[in-house]
């Protein structure tokens, strides 16, 4: 494994986090647009790049989101949620930068969040994949840590 350095994200990490999101959603949105078509894909996902760098900003904002540092650079990034009242913790949008992937950055980012949780008092932690093809390095690295048990999923689409 990879010797990394997990640290919360600062305002000076924000393009770098939201560069590696953009990056690597593309692939994902690739797979969307091969399963969908063209037609419905552009109806659902318009603007899906500009839309998920929206999303990870507000991520960011939260001051919920973890960095892993390898060779000096930012490699990775986790946003996390946490509820005191059902004492379950979330993993959210998380990725690992395309020159960094297969070190093993992943697992150890997501046992450092199970960690923190079980800290906080956790009883249980949950995070949401796809089962499409673009989602397959995710759902390894999930399994890699303990993740066993899931409810299968689908979104539908039509045109009207």
């Amino acid at each position: 494994m990879e010797n990394i350095i997990i640290r919360s994200a600062t305002a000076a990490d924000y393009d770098k986090v939201i560069e590696i999101a953009v990056s690597q959603w593309a692939k994902i949105y690739e797979v969307y647009r091969q399963i969908l078509g063209d037609e419905i894909y552009e109806m659902h996902f318009p603007n899906h790049l500009e839309a998920k760098a929206k999303a990870i900003r507000a991520d960011l904002d939260s001051g919920k989101v973890l960095v892993a540092e390898c060779e000096g650079q930012v490699a990775a990034f986790i946003h996390y949620n946490y509820c005191e009242q059902t004492k379950i913790g979330e993993i959210s949008d998380n990725a690992v930068s395309g020159e960094f992937r297969g070190r093993g950055i992943a697992p150890q980012l997501y046992n450092h969040i199970i960690d923190m949780f079980r800290k906080l008092g956790a009883q249980g932690v949950t995070v949401h994949t796809g089962l499409d093809d673009g989602h397959a390095p995710a759902r390894r690295a999930y399994e890699k840590v303990g993740f066993k048990v899931g409810l299968p999923s689908i979104n539908y689409y039509m045109n009207l």
